[in-house]
C-alpha cells in the first residue's frame, strides 16, 4: 500500500512531536492540545505587544499597578511569553518547564485583572487585539479558563514523568 507524504509526517507523528513513536494515549493528546492553545495564546500576544510596543508601553504607564514597572513590564512581558511558547515546542522537561511557566503567568495575568476589577479607579487596555472585544469581566473568564488548562496540563505532564521515572529498569 503506497503511502502519502500527509500518511508519513502523521506516521512520526510530525503534527505533534516527532519523539512519538506509538499513536499518543489521552493524556499525552490533551498535554499536547493545551500546549498548542498556550503557544498560540502567548505567541500571539507577544507579537501583538512586540508589534505595537508604544501602545503597550503607554497604556502600562496608565496603570496604577503597573506604571513604576512599566519599562521592565513593557521589555519583559513580550520576551517571557516568547520564552515560555519556545519552552513549550519541545518534549519532556522543557515543556513541563513550559508548562510550569504557563500556570505562573496566567496566574499573574488573572489576579493582575481582579486587581483592576475591583481596587482600580483605571482599567487600561493591555491585551492583544484579538482580546481587546472582550469585557473585564469576560477576559477574567477567559483568564481562568486557560489557567485551568494549563494546571490540568501541567499536573498530568508531571504525572506523566512520574510515571516514566518508576517504569525505567
Amino acid at each position: 500500500m503506497a503511502t502519502t507524504k500527509s500518511d508519513s509526517l502523521v506516521a512520526k507523528g510530525f503534527l505533534f512531536r516527532s519523539r512519538w513513536k506509538q499513536k499518543p494515549d489521552s493524556r499525552t493528546f490533551a498535554i499536547e492540545a493545551i500546549s498548542i492553545l498556550l503557544m498560540l495564546l502567548f505567541g500571539l500576544t507577544a507579537i501583538d505587544k512586540a508589534r505595537q510596543f508604544e501602545r503597550f508601553y503607554a497604556e502600562l504607564g496608565k496603570s496604577p499597578f503597573l506604571m513604576a514597572y512599566q519599562g521592565w513590564v513593557a521589555w519583559g512581558t513580550p520576551i517571557v511569553e516568547g520564552i515560555v511558547v519556545f519552552l513549550l515546542i519541545f518534549g519532556g522537561t522543557l515543556q513541563l518547564w513550559g508548562l510550569y511557566a504557563s500556570v505562573f503567568l496566567m496566574s499573574l495575568f488573572t489576579g493582575y485583572i481582579y486587581l483592576l476589577l475591583n481596587y482600580s479607579y483605571y482599567t487600561p487596555c493591555l491585551c492583544s487585539a484579538a482580546l481587546e472585544s472582550l469585557t473585564w469581566e469576560q477576559h477574567l473568564v477567559f483568564n481562568l479558563l486557560f489557567l485551568a488548562l494549563a494546571m490540568a496540563a501541567t499536573a498530568s505532564k508531571e504525572r506523566q514523568r512520574q510515571t516514566h521515572k518508576n517504569n525505567k529498569p
